[in-house]
């Protein structure tokens, strides 16, 4: 499945802010690595994965969501592997993201109740039209328009039912419509997916 240029799938040190109680916060790096990932599905489902590349003392993971990068809130709590070897892989999907920003960051919390905290992965889910699929039904080809010519290069991506990438084509800010050919693509329902400065569109398409 392939990963939004803006949330590239990145090996980052954590910090740790310990907050036992009451006692003053302290901020501290620690050698725990990790690769976060958020993803856009079809239907714009969100999924953030993480994968830990080493073992760490956790009693739990936070997956925590904001529209605007400030205000938190926990979204899901999944326990850790306590068996095996590594790494780790574990991810939840937003099945209802917001229009506009959707944040998301890990927060590990270890037995003591100190928590690691990751940094932010953000997919913008537009708010306006910015695109046009026909015909719709296709067969033979389909058009995908953006209405306008765009300020930066963009990306129409077709994908299939399981999110799965079936073509992909990269164009140029001189034009404002893609033409993909369908010859050998199955029937079905597809995903259009555009990427273009760091935000990122889509619709259904049906393939007869």
């Amino acid at each position: 499945m392939k990963t939004f240029y803006f949330a590239i799938s990145l090996a980052i040190n954590f910090l740790a802010f310990n907050q036992p109680g009451n006692a003053q916060n302290s901020v501290a790096a620690i050698p725990v690595i990790v690769t976060v990932k958020a993803e856009l599905l079809p239907g714009n489902k969100i999924m953030f994965s993480w994968t830990m590349l080493a073992r760490v003392s956790a009693a739990a993971f936070v997956v925590e969501k904001s529209g605007d990068g400030n205000n938190w809130q926990s979204v899901d709590h999944i326990q850790p592997y306590n068996e095996g070897g590594i790494p780790f892989t574990y991810s939840t999907t937003d099945l209802v993201p917001g229009k506009g920003n959707n944040y998301y960051r890990l927060r590990i919390v270890d037995v003591n109740g100190n928590s690691t905290i990751s940094l932010a992965k953000n997919i913008f889910i537009s708010t306006a039209p910015k695109m046009n699929i026909y015909p719709n039904p296709a067969r033979s080809q389909v058009n995908v328009s953006l209405g306008q010519r765009p300020d930066s290069e963009w990306t129409v991506t077709l994908l299939n039912n399981i999110g799965q990438a079936v073509t992909s084509r990269k164009l140029s800010n001189k034009v404002s419509i893609c033409t993909i050919g369908l010859d050998g693509v199955p029937g079905g329902y597809y995903f259009i997916r555009i990427d273009r400065q760091g935000a990122s569109s889509g619709g259904g398409l049906v393939i007869n």
